[in-house]
């Protein structure tokens, strides 16, 4: 969509910055992204395809890996493609709630206990007074 305002901080000359859309984004918007100084790739016709956009950054941009802090939505969608090795996950010493609380991953419906993403704790140390723990993500054999 190429929906990211234009005066985003990340669109600024402090660092290197790529942005994916798809190719339905606005051609008029895209341009004016680019012409930030900004890299554009596009990656899928009417959204964000998650396996193209990593193929294109490890090709193209020799990212071999990544850290992704995403919200329940994108971590889905790299879950569900099988796009993380390892998750880290930070404890912090309190508890918020409520219905409107994001989770770690949304959009994850199951209907039995061998759909579910299998971790293998690997680490976990403290940072302060929080937990830290490091897990390799354990996806099922097709």
């Amino acid at each position: 969509m190429a929906d990211i305002p234009l005066t985003a901080n990340v669109l600024g000359p402090d660092a290197p910055t790529l942005i994916a859309v798809s190719k339905s984004a606005p051609k008029n918007i895209v341009a004016a992204i680019r012409a930030k100084g900004v890299f554009v790739e596009e990656a899928g016709s009417d959204h964000v395809e998650l396996p193209l956009l990593l193929k294109i950054l490890k090709e193209k941009y020799k990212v071999n890996r990544m850290m992704i802090e995403g919200g329940p939505t994108l971590n889905w969608h790299m879950l569900h493609h099988q796009l993380v090795d390892e998750i880290r996950l930070i404890h912090l010493p309190f508890i918020v709630g409520g219905s409107d609380t994001p989770s770690l991953v949304g959009g994850m419906h199951i209907n039995s206990e061998d759909e579910m993403i299998r971790l293998r704790l690997k680490n976990h140390y403290l940072c302060g007074t929080n937990l830290v723990s490091e897990y390799d993500v354990l996806y099922k054999k097709a």
